[in-house]
């Protein structure tokens, strides 16, 4: 099962999250060739405010989109799939158990 938190030796890097998954969905709408590590500074105030990502980084990436894949982005839904099939079984499981 992959560590979709940790995907690349266990750091931490949703930009390679989100654009793996957008590779696997809707591959077209991603532009690699862009893409950079940036991981700009963020003012103490930051998601206390207005301030977007956007505007301060000169990418608009925070993160390392670069080791993304379309591979990565499949298994991340592969494994979606499979965890909220569980939790829908596992809620039919009780719903019928409570009506028996």
């Amino acid at each position: 099962m992959i560590n979709i938190w940790k995907l690349r030796h266990g750091e931490e890097c949703f930009c390679e999250f989100e654009t793996s998954l957008m590779l696997a969905v809707k591959p077209e709408t991603v532009h690699m060739e862009r893409a950079v590590q940036e991981y700009p500074v963020r003012p103490t105030t930051y998601g206390m405010d207005n301030t977007s990502i956007g505007e301060l980084s000169v990418s608009g990436t925070y993160g390392n989109p670069v080791p993304a894949t379309e591979e990565k982005g499949e298994m991340m839904l592969e494994q979606f799939t499979e965890n909220i099939s569980a939790v829908i079984e596992e809620c039919v499981k009780k719903l019928v158990r409570e009506e028996t």
